[in-house]
């Protein structure tokens, strides 16, 4: 009997203690805010604007050495973007009173980079040019740098400053293991290399014919 009572008295406890928790949770929610929150917060949406977007990448060239006067972003598309990157980054940069596009593909593997990479080969510039990797040759009316990796492709046209744009990338992270390295000053010919235990070597140069090279 005593001990019938003894277990009536202890659940009776356990539930005096219940409603009384009930009671403060009530009386704490007429003191706290609502569900409906208050707090500020930034949408992706918000960090994908246009200006935002410009400014942080602005800062991330300054900070790694790229003394640039003002950045645009490039919206349409160029011809590597029809092998579906994961990344696309596209800009006109203003530097030392020189417009240059920057442009850099980040692809899922090496086997999507390098459909991207030799299709791009096949029709390069606005006059469609084919090239093979070692070929000499005028591609474009400007100055460009090229360089290809197992899954980053970046073209860089418009700065006869090669060495600047090779310290960028290393101070990125990206290591010497460039597969390879396409470079071509204002008016002369397509010079190719490679980087092999982070030493860079010269590929052995093609002669482009001269129906070729006329274009």
């Amino acid at each position: 009997m005593i001990r019938t009572l003894s277990v009536k008295f202890f659940l009776f406890l356990i539930l005096v203690s219940c409603r009384e928790k009930e009671m403060e949770t009530k009386e704490l929610s007429d003191i706290l805010p609502s569900s409906e929150r208050e707090y500020i917060t930034t949408t992706s949406d918000e960090l994908s604007d246009a200006e935002d977007s410009s400014n942080y990448f602005k800062q991330k060239f300054l900070a790694h050495g790229i003394l640039i006067d003002d950045i645009e972003r490039l919206e349409s598309d160029a011809f590597p973007d029809r092998f579906n990157p994961k990344f696309s980054d596209r800009f006109k940069i203003r530097l030392d009173q020189d417009s240059i596009i920057y442009e850099k593909w980040t692809y899922s593997d090496s086997s999507s980079l390098l459909s991207a990479f030799y299709n791009w080969l096949d029709c390069f510039g606005e006059d469609c040019i084919s090239i093979k990797p070692g070929e000499e040759r005028k591609l474009v009316n400007m100055p460009i740098q090229l360089f290809v990796n197992d899954t980053t492709l970046i073209l860089v046209s418009g700065d006869m400053n090669n060495d600047r744009w090779m310290k960028y990338h290393a101070s990125l992270g990206y290591e010497m293991n460039w597969n390879y390295v396409l470079e071509q000053t204002n008016f002369g010919k397509t010079k190719w290399s490679r980087y092999i235990k982070g030493e860079r070597v010269s590929l052995e140069p093609i002669k482009a014919s001269d129906d070729e090279d006329s274009k």
